[in-house]
């Protein structure tokens, strides 16, 4: 059960439409960079780990465990493929420090980024190998592009920025859930899609991680961190969009709203 899928509680669902309200999302902007093929998926996952990479060098911020290694400990795997996934992630270890040092956006980097979501879709599907290893050179310049339409200003902060925040015991009241990232105090996800659009899913979703936040605190941070607004990043139109936490809900409902959170998580589990 993912985050979304438990968001969408028939309870949950009424009592947030109750109160929740949409936040204004009108943008007047155009798609600057277009897919080059048709591996959304795949490039949408090598993009987060490129973006979170470029914000750690910015930042200089740790990036934790990489959600992929888990792969390696699937014991479905002959002990051959347990040796090329570990290949794949040393691989790309070096490509990361190397790109932590010069900056530089190598081809080293870019083919492990892929690499890595390759291996990332191989452990969240539980072990369902991909048709190629293969690398498509028009991913290298979709990457390159995505990249370039970075907006730098948005992604740099001289206090907390934190890279995959995962919220302890709350998280796994809802089976397990990590965000893409938080800086300052806005909690970012990050969406590499063809339209623009601020979907139900996506409003659900960011109010989940919020609701995981207060609840159970981040992972290895000792303070805990007052998120005032959610965002989402659209990567491929190089466009913020972030909302204040205030302007979507009162605090007398949000208490109620998170008092049921908890209690439908408690029994799902």
């Amino acid at each position: 059960m993912s985050l979304t899928d438990f968001m969408r509680n028939k309870k949950l669902n009424l009592k947030f439409n109750e109160i929740f309200k949409y936040p204004d999302f009108n943008p007047e902007v155009s798609i600057l960079a277009k897919p080059k093929t048709n591996n959304h998926a795949l490039i949408g996952t090598a993009f987060d780990y490129l973006l979170r990479f470029y914000i750690a060098r910015n930042n200089k911020v740790a990036n934790k465990r990489w959600v992929c290694e888990e792969v390696k400990y699937l014991a479905k795997f002959e002990d051959d493929l347990k040796k090329t996934i570990e290949k794949i992630i040393n691989t790309a270890k070096n490509s990361y420090e190397e790109y932590l040092n010069t900056g530089i956006l190598s081809n080293n980097i870019l083919n492990s980024v892929i690499c890595l979501a390759k291996l990332d879709g191989i452990f969240r599907s539980g072990g369902v190998l991909p048709n190629s290893i293969d690398i498509d050179p028009e991913d290298i310049k979709d990457l390159k592009k995505l990249y370039s339409i970075i907006p730098s200003n948005f992604f740099m902060h001289n206090k907390k920025c934190i890279l995959n925040p995962s919220f302890g015991t709350a998280s796994l009241m809802v089976g397990g859930a990590d965000a893409d990232l938080i800086i300052g105090n806005t909690l970012i996800d990050i969406k590499t899609t063809i339209t623009l659009k601020f979907t139900r899913d996506y409003f659900l979703q960011s109010v989940g991680y919020y609701i995981l936040n207060d609840l159970g605190g981040i992972d290895n941070v000792k303070d805990k961190i007052k998120i005032k607004k959610l965002g989402i990043y659209y990567s491929r139109y190089g466009y913020l969009f972030t909302f204040k936490v205030t302007d979507i809900v009162s605090a007398k409902d949000l208490k109620e709203f998170r008092e049921l959170f908890i209690d439908i998580a408690q029994g799902f589990n």
